[in-house]
């Protein structure tokens, strides 16, 4: 063989152009048999236009050079739609060898693609030059739909109805494969069944398209039982039992118990429909039970938050509502106040949420869209709490694909989460409950520091907290499963109220997460360093080091 790259073959592969004279049915190849097999051999490797010589038994093969993808084009009626397509598969297949392969792999994303711009029954066809590396798409069956009528697959013992809170399209949005998908990973999340799909009919004569919804259901009571560890917690562990179709409106029960040297908690939960023409509205109400043991503060404390929560989709995005009484006791000391004190208190609690279903269709790990939340808890002394009190906390998350890096892309993130604490003036943080207060450190918080020992204070925490975080990382690092990341996560502190001090606490760091059957798995190493404003020295506390289950941006 005569080739410009080293060809290694399997031994299934040696064995169809070689022979075996172990087996009869291999013992003698033909040559135009060999030549037939090397072929679909070379092909799957990118050698598209190889050459034969017969020489009696032997068999001399050049494989000429490797094809490459160097263009593409998209012919259809619809010029926008085949410039896009264009555009797309180059930028995300340029260079590639081409193989069967690639074109399969090309046809089925330029499928999605359309799918997902509103052409259910598309049909995409390519051909390919080698020798030019130009690749040839011929797009068919582009008339767009909207969603139409569903018709859904009963299940016994639940309301129809019920499924409602589940759909993130409605029957006049433009058709796109991607709500579809996602709407599947909702009932899959919930667990309200154990698979779910849509069976699609096209009916172009006629101008029409019909769409199903089947059900695989199983047993709605299930018990999950999980085992971890980190530099941050120590040993977790976690138990959890939920009955996830409860009565007609399919309700979720849940009990869920956490453990670790840091936190201990137990969690009991109902969100209750109870509204059959209100599908998107329940009762949650929860009983939780929590101790927080960190560094220089402790606190142990029981909630029972009796909530009403809202559900509501647009186009493109998801939003929820909560609001609610809270009753909320506990003891707390800190290493500034080593005695104990108590509380006992009733609070207005409430959060708005909204995602982008980008966002939301990734299950663990997003890589696009972009997340918000806003929460409130508002205490006052004729719910019991001493003073007035107002916690507000913000949260807002952008991820973008910035490029195609090898097989991988180049993912940008950004996260700002600003916070305070509102009390009077007369209101010392001694007073308050770890909880109301906010800190900084950890794997999900500022990366360079241990976990809630922000700001340095021996415990008094902080009233107001500007936090920013950014994050590159490179998927396909070496393996699907593994990614690279290098971030700088940096926060103000402040004493008061809707006010910082010139303190800046910042973390310049690099790790790798794993995609892991049992969940991400990231490590990193981080600077961990701050600044003051009359100094321009940077304090350097050292190198942080972390490993272990969960910790996203």
């Amino acid at each position: 063989m005569h080739s410009p790259e080293k060809i290694q073959l399997t031994d299934t592969e040696k064995q169809l152009v070689c022979g075996d004279p172990d087996e009869e049915a291999y013992r003698v190849i033909p040559s135009y048999q060999a030549k037939y097999s090397f072929d679909g051999f070379l092909q799957s490797r990118g050698f598209s236009s190889p050459k034969y010589i017969f020489n009696k038994d032997l068999l001399e093969v050049y494989t000429g050079n490797k094809s490459y993808l160097t263009s593409v084009v998209a012919n259809s009626l619809n010029d926008e739609m085949s410039k896009l397509i264009e555009k797309d598969i180059f930028r995300y297949y340029k260079k590639e060898d081409i193989t069967p392969k690639l074109l399969n792999d090309i046809e089925a994303r330029a499928k999605i693609i359309l799918r997902n711009h509103g052409f259910p029954c598309v049909k995409v066809a390519s051909t390919t030059e080698p020798l030019l590396g130009k690749v040839t798409l011929n797009l068919t069956g582009l008339e767009s739909f909207n969603f139409g009528p569903l018709t859904i697959e009963p299940i016994e013992g639940v309301d129809s109805r019920a499924f409602a809170r589940f759909y993130s399209f409605k029957p006049e949005n433009s058709f796109k494969e991607s709500e579809l998908n996602l709407t599947e990973k909702r009932f899959l999340r919930q667990g309200i069944v154990q698979g779910t799909f849509f069976q699609e009919s096209c009916d172009l004569p006629n101008d029409k398209i019909s769409l199903v919804q089947k059900f695989i259901t199983g047993p709605p009571r299930t018990i999950r039982f999980g085992v971890g560890a980190s530099t941050e917690l120590g040993l977790m562990t976690r138990a959890k039992w939920s009955n996830q179709r409860y009565g007609a409106m399919a309700s979720v029960l849940e009990a869920n118990i956490q453990a670790s040297f840091k936190n201990q908690s137990l969690k009991l939960r109902a969100d209750n429909y109870i509204w059959a023409t209100h599908p998107r509205q329940s009762l949650v109400s929860e009983l939780i039970l929590e101790r927080n043991d960190q560094v220089t503060f402790r606190e142990s404390n029981a909630q029972l938050k009796p909530h009403l929560q809202w559900t509501k989709d647009t186009a493109s995005r998801f939003w929820l509502w909560s609001l609610g009484p809270s009753l909320v006791a506990g003891t707390y000391t800190s290493e500034v106040n080593t005695d104990n004190r108590s509380f006992k208190t009733g609070a207005i609690e409430g959060l708005v949420q909204t995602k982008s279903h980008t966002f939301e269709i990734f299950d663990v790990h997003p890589e696009e869209g972009d997340f918000s939340q806003i929460n409130f808890d508002y205490r006052h002394p004729s719910f019991g709490f001493d003073d007035p009190l107002l916690k507000l906390d913000l949260s807002y998350l952008k991820l973008f694909w910035l490029a195609n890096v090898g097989k991988g892309s180049l993912i940008g993130g950004l996260r700002l989460n600003p916070s305070t604490t509102w009390v009077p003036k007369n209101v010392s943080r001694e007073a308050l409950p770890p909880s109301v207060k906010l800190y900084g450190g950890g794997s999900d918080d500022l990366r360079g520091f241990k976990l809630n020992t922000l700001p340095d204070n021996t415990g008094l925490g902080a009233l107001t907290k500007l936090e920013a975080k950014l994050e590159f990382r490179k998927t396909y690092f070496f393996l699907p499963t593994l990614e690279s990341f290098i971030f700088i996560d940096s926060a103000f502190f402040g004493e008061r109220p809707w006010s910082v001090q010139s303190r800046l606490w910042y973390s310049p760091g690099y790790g790798v997460r794993w995609h892991s059957p049992v969940g991400l798995v990231q490590t990193y190493l981080a600077r961990s360093l701050s600044t003051k404003s009359s100094s321009s020295n940077s304090i350097d506390d050292g190198i942080f080091f972390f490993v272990g289950l969960g910790g996203v941006f």
